[in-house]
């Protein structure tokens, strides 16, 4: 049986994986990739019991089940297990939490519950979501290399039971506020990728908000207009 370690990464956004194979690759380290788990599932279980497989940013649950033996880990900003559950940069920005961290935990069936390899600083008080990402799959792939290099045990979470709620298109919609600082987190949190971008409803047209700026009591926007059917 081929006993040598084998490592995956799998991701949603091409960037996690150029990230992780530069990491790797400095190393002299080998790291399969792909943006669909299915495509290389056979290969995955094939070398069960030698391979790693990272998950830096996914969006969809995986079924641990159908991997016995394999070592799946993921990645979640927040502090666990306070902050298990969807949307967890933007839950994180809305509570005005930004000093925060990025686990990597072992995946489990339940939810953000799985025991924590390693954990690493991470600010989100400026950039749009696209920009606050880029620097979080930065840190990830420093994660996957020590993971990969390293004999690290991880340690169980405390149990919790509450859960964070994913966001939804809707809540991209900007609230009725005067509060200048939560605008421009609204509008930063969803800039770039995975949600529609802020907007406002205004009679029968939209108006979306990008490369906000906040300068005091003021915050400048680009605005484009969109005309309802």
């Amino acid at each position: 049986m081929n006993s040598v370690r084998r490592f995956f990464a799998i991701a949603k956004h091409d960037f996690y994986l150029e990230d992780a194979q530069r990491a790797f690759s400095s190393l002299g380290l080998d790291l399969r990739v792909s943006n669909n788990l299915e495509s290389i599932q056979e290969e995955i279980i094939r070398n069960a019991r030698c391979c790693t497989v990272f998950f830096p940013h996914y969006s969809e649950i995986v079924d641990v089940e159908e991997f016995p033996n394999v070592t799946l880990i993921g990645f979640h900003t927040g502090s666990l297990p306070r902050d298990r559950g969807g949307s967890p940069v933007q839950n994180k920005i809305l509570k005005r939490e930004y000093l925060t961290e990025v686990s990597a935990i072992r995946l489990e069936s339940k939810l953000d519950s799985g025991a924590i390899y390693t954990r690493r600083k991470i600010d989100l008080s400026d950039g749009n979501i696209e920009g606050i990402l880029r620097k979080i799959s930065i840190l990830i792939s420093s994660m996957m290399v020590e993971i990969a290099t390293s004999d690290l045990v991880p340690k169980p979470q405390p149990d919790f039971s509450e859960m964070n709620k994913r966001l939804q298109q809707s809540d991209s919609e900007l609230p009725n506020i005067a509060d200048m600082q939560e605008i421009f987190d609204r509008i930063r949190m969803v800039d770039g990728l995975d949600y529609p971008k802020a907007f406002i409803n205004q009679g029968n047209y939209k108006i979306y908000f990008s490369n906000a700026v906040k300068n005091g009591n003021h915050i400048s926007a680009r605005a484009y207009f969109e005309i309802g059917e």
